[in-house]
């Protein structure tokens, strides 16, 4: 389960949820995701005590649903719904980027933070990537 608010499975029923009204038997309505026909492969990112815990490479990350062994099943799309504190363009930043010149049937959504309430410079990398949709 998601640690403490359930960010993570808002996120996905957002993209790929579906209605049910009562709670078993699928129903169209406003409840619906974006992409609720979607099929979702997602990495744990997450620790014990709510830390985010990324693996070493960024690429190992990215390429999660990437290669299923049928290419019309492969995840084209990875929503990152986090992000650090730094407002730079940073290794990871750059990473991003690179994965994405790599793989040009590939879309990187990362969210652009949590504190733009404080003012300039509060988007977080990764989404200073260039890239990406941020």
């Amino acid at each position: 389960s998601d640690y403490r608010n359930g960010h993570g499975t808002h996120v996905c029923g957002t993209i790929a949820g579906r209605r049910a009204e009562d709670g078993e038997k699928v129903s169209r309505g406003v409840a619906d995701g974006v992409a609720y026909d979607a099929k979702l492969a997602f990495f744990d990112i997450g620790d014990a005590d709510g830390n985010l815990e990324l693996p070493v490479r960024d690429s190992v990350l990215l390429s999660t649903g990437r290669e299923t062994g049928d290419e019309s099943k492969d995840a084209h799309i990875h929503s990152a719904s986090w992000g650090g504190m730094s407002n730079s363009y940073t290794a990871q930043s750059r990473n991003f980027d690179n994965y994405m010149y790599l793989n040009p049937d590939f879309l990187i959504l990362v969210a652009a933070g949590n504190s733009g309430r404080d003012g300039l410079n509060t988007v977080g990398t990764p989404a200073t990537a260039k890239n990406i949709i941020s």
